[in-house]
């Protein structure tokens, strides 16, 4: 029955919605609204991963972590020189450089005052004794040690760990087997045995070699850092006294072949390499925390802990994780290139790293950016020691110093090397009291072939380089001990 109205009558207002159904609906849209902006962000994040991640399979084919591993080259156990690296360590008897704990610190002492004798200089009868008490608490492990002399190719097995960077490493192995050596070196050195002193220099530089092409920054620096102590041990050889010219000509040879390594782009490949296989793992669930990340990085340079919480957020991750990879396929790129070119390329790079303390930015700056340098100086070490040999060649054969670098070629050298911080031919220099070659070194200029012989940390006023002492210069007696440097007191 239809409701009767008089006329006039205002009709009733509609029922009210009620103010809680309007917050849903308007909290409804602005969720809606929130969810298709997180949706689109991190599709676009997810578009510059996969552009990335292109990239890098465009650029370098095969650069993952096990496809790297994949293309090791493969060693013959018989022929592999880790292992009996591995063999010689565990034969190290426990402090055997000291007569017990409580003759360390004279240890340390007496090993500081060798340390810094010259070259050209003997040691001291205490210091003589000292090198064959330590030598012959460690004997059957210095035997199985000289046997790496003809084994110059090795390779590590490694079980790389989900985050990459705490992966137990056997590399770091070759310390000790090395300062076993190095002490060998020095004592057959100090008694004239020439030939037995190279023997163990060659031993020494195969431990290091052992290390191969193992795709992880750690084990690229322990290689580096090997073959400075071979060219600073065989620079002591020399000072001593005169070796047999093919002695010299077979170090030269395997020399030269480790300079032709490139562990710069190694050592790049390796370490976008491992920083994927750390985001693999965290996206598989293998880890959960970005500890790992820190690794290497100094305190100053820590992250906050916001800036930790925000990788817990996918899109931002995505978006870091694109810019940390596109960085490395440019480094690795940048490490393709002509040495010359490297440089300004490389400054260019540096220019582009993120500057806020974020996750990426210590990832980034974990190491990458020293590798070229790190390496610049290594050639330099080992491109003059190379040099050096076949000087010390030219005068056993013709009884004088060479009047250039360049008369050595091609007999002795096949060119004169290049010095790779300024692109120029190596320099060589008469001195007082012998010939030296060397790099102008990290600050471009040319010092004279002034070489810092205490390890100062300012290479600012000095060069790299390799001396050679005239005959009648070499095997100088003893200089008095020098005070060992106490601590300073708080």
């Amino acid at each position: 029955m239809t409701e009767m109205r008089y006329v006039g009558e205002v009709p009733p207002p509609p029922p009210k919605t009620p103010w809680g159904r309007r917050c849903v609906f308007a909290g409804a849209l602005g969720l809606l609204a929130m969810l298709s902006t997180y949706l689109g962000i991190d599709y676009h994040a997810d578009w510059q991963l996969r552009q990335a991640l292109a990239e890098a399979d465009q650029l370098d084919p095969g650069w993952r972590l096990e496809e790297l591993e994949a293309q090791r080259a493969v060693v013959p156990a018989q022929e592999n020189a880790a292992w009996m690296v591995l063999a010689v360590k565990a034969l190290i008897p426990e402090l055997w450089y000291a007569a017990g704990e409580d003759q360390l610190d004279s240890s340390h002492e007496m090993q500081f005052q060798i340390n810094r004798v010259l070259p050209q200089h003997q040691y001291t009868p205490e210091m003589i004794d000292f090198l064959h008490a330590g030598l012959e608490r460690a004997e059957p492990a210095l035997v199985e040690a000289r046997k790496l002399a003809n084994y110059p190719r090795g390779r590590y097995a490694v079980e790389w760990e989900p985050d990459y960077y705490s992966t137990a490493l056997q590399a770091i192995n070759a310390r000790e087997p090395a300062d076993l050596l190095t002490w060998d070196i020095k004592l057959q050195a100090q008694q004239g045995d020439f030939r037995a002193a190279l023997h163990s220099l060659l031993a020494q530089l195969n431990t290091f070699r052992a290390i191969g092409d193992e795709p992880s920054f750690v084990s690229i620096l322990v290689r580096i850092s090997g073959q400075g102590i071979v060219a600073w041990n065989l620079e002591r050889v020399l000072g001593k006294g005169e070796a047999e010219a093919h002695d010299l000509e077979r170090l030269q040879r395997l020399l030269l072949d480790e300079a032709s390594h490139d562990l710069q782009l190694l050592g790049a490949r390796a370490d976008r390499a491992g920083c994927h296989h750390l985001f693999q793992s965290l996206e598989a669930g293998k880890i959960s925390d970005f500890s790992a990340a820190e690794f290497g990085s100094l305190e100053s340079d820590k992250p906050s802990s916001l800036a930790k919480l925000s990788w817990h957020v996918p899109f931002v991750r995505k978006r870091q994780r694109a810019l940390i990879l596109r960085l490395q396929n440019r480094f690795v790129e940048i490490a393709k290139l002509p040495e010359q070119q490297q440089p300004a390329a490389m400054q260019e790079w540096q220019n582009q790293l993120p500057q806020e303390k974020n996750l990426a930015a210590v990832l980034l700056m974990t190491g990458l950016p020293q590798v070229p340098f790190m390496c610049q100086r290594a050639q330099a070490r080992l491109r003059t020691t190379i040099a050096a040999l076949a000087v010390e060649r030219y005068r056993l054969d013709r009884g004088r110093w060479p009047d250039s670098l360049d008369v050595l070629c091609p007999c002795y050298l096949s060119s004169v090397p290049v010095d790779p911080f300024d692109f120029e031919p190596l320099r060589y220099r008469r001195v007082r009291d012998g010939v030296v070659v060397y790099s102008c070194g990290p600050d471009g200029e040319d010092n004279g072939g002034v070489i810092p012989r205490q390890g100062l940390a300012d290479d600012t006023g000095y060069d790299l380089g390799f001396q050679l002492w005239d005959v009648d210069q070499r095997r100088q007696p003893p200089l008095p001990p020098e005070p060992v440097p106490q601590p300073d007191l708080p």
